[in-house]
């Protein structure tokens, strides 16, 4: 089941995230801000099996573009396409409020994510160069639904 996250669920979203080597670790009063803050736009998803939360995405809505910021399954629920729901979820949820685009980066050195975004379409549109710490690592940008702009007077 996935369904919308409550400022409850914080000490799960935590346990998962704590374990996953490559997630985005932020302090307990980041995500507390995000349930609290009325100017957020932010979508927070959980998926949840038998009871237990298994995963969680956040994604931030900037006018028609959202910004994956951190998607995350636990380690022993892993390779069983919870991740691929939960990212289609957000977009979902995204597109209802208007997304026509979204990106992302992710740790060069994860495969697994990187493999889940190229599945759905991710396409690679760059690298932040040393953009993770502990370890140092490139962040390599993904996109999904962009399309090239023209400007007037621009001839293709």
């Amino acid at each position: 089941m996935i369904r919308s996250a409550t400022a409850e669920d914080i000490p799960a979203i935590l346990a998962i995230e704590r374990k996953a080597e490559h997630a985005a670790h932020w302090p307990e009063e980041r995500y507390r801000e995000m349930f609290e803050s009325e100017d957020s736009r932010r979508l927070i998803l959980i998926i949840e099996e038998r009871g237990a939360v298994q995963g969680f995405v956040i994604g931030q809505v900037l006018d028609q573009e959202c910004e994956i910021e951190n998607l995350v399954v636990a380690a022993d629920a892993r390779r069983r396409g919870l991740g691929s729901k939960l990212l289609q979820s957000v977009i979902d949820a995204a597109r209802h409020e208007g997304v026509i685009a979204f990106f992302l980066e992710v740790r060069e050195t994860n495969l697994a994510a990187r493999a889940l975004y190229n599945r759905a379409g991710f396409v690679e549109n760059g690298r932040r160069k040393q953009y993770y710490r502990e370890p140092e690592e490139d962040g390599i940008l993904l996109t999904f639904g962009y399309r090239p702009r023209t400007f007037p007077n621009e001839t293709r």
